[in-house]
């Protein structure tokens, strides 16, 4: 046998060896503290194929995330309008990437659409006409700007599942993109899948009011008037409350319940 054939063995020998002694804390927790700092001691992790788990394909609702920001532009447009003294009727979504400003009268309509001009870049005007009701502008966003928040959606999403996988402990979780708006999650080991799908798969929404200040309704009075009524009950909801009250605050108005927490008791008021 020739010398390079012996130094070969001889290498494949030590790199052998070296691996059995890096692996040894994996098969044996008793192994010396001095070892177990140097090496891994958990183990090979096994994936999906190996022991098992769940796959889940969720699909990011993109449309309403255009909405949402359609929504948000809208409303500073309609504050706007309400510095400026120009009365709206009303704003409402009509299609995607689409909301209706109606106006009382056509009068009017140049000068919102002057100041959509001047102060609202990201919004355009998609088509306006006169009508019994009054008049309708309806509005969406530049279409140069959907896709950046389609993306923004999409990631914000994969980093939330991210963070909802870790109450869950799983080691090594895959959270993928798919196309353009579907996430692919991978999670090893899951034993209790129906925990997980309604961790994983509900909605979590951040929405911001604005707070109408042009109002003179003394909504104390309503509340107690609709309880002595019947119309509602002790302990009311948001959607009851708001339901009683339906021709008392304006249309486009929704009245929001004021939570307390006092640090020193603990109760909710």
């Amino acid at each position: 046998m020739s010398r390079q054939i012996i130094y070969k063995l001889l290498f494949l020998a030590a790199l052998t060896l070296a691996g059995l002694f890096v692996s040894i804390p994996s098969f044996y927790k008793t192994a010396p503290a001095w070892l177990t700092h140097l090496f891994p001691t958990s183990g090979m992790r096994l994936g999906l194929d190996l022991q098992g788990g769940m796959q889940l394909i969720l699909r990011v609702d993109v449309d309403k995330a255009v909405q949402n920001s359609l929504n948000l532009a809208v409303q500073d447009l309609r504050q706007a309008l309400t510095e400026k003294q120009i009365p709206v009727k009303g704003i409402e979504t009509v299609g995607p990437n689409q909301t209706r400003v109606i106006l009382p009268t056509a009068a009017s309509l140049q000068a919102v659409e002057s100041i959509l001009q001047q102060d609202f870049p990201n919004l355009q005007v998609i088509s306006s006409r006169a009508a019994e009701a009054g008049t309708y502008l309806d509005v969406g966003l530049q279409t140069k700007q959907i896709p950046a928040i389609e993306e923004s959606a999409v990631s914000q999403n994969v980093e939330i599942i991210r963070n909802r996988i870790d109450q869950f402990g799983v080691t090594e979780p895959v959270i993928v993109r798919q196309g353009s708006r579907d996430i692919v999650v991978q999670l090893p080991g899951i034993k209790n899948t129906q925990r997980a799908i309604a961790l994983i798969g509900k909605t979590a929404q951040l929405e911001f009011k604005l707070v109408d200040n042009s109002t003179q309704i003394d909504l104390p009075g309503l509340i107690s008037n609709a309880i002595q009524s019947g119309k509602l009950k002790p302990n009311f909801s948001h959607a009851d409350l708001n339901r009683a009250l339906q021709g008392e605050i304006p249309d486009d108005d929704e009245v929001y319940l004021w939570k307390q927490l006092s640090e020193a008791t603990g109760e909710v008021s």
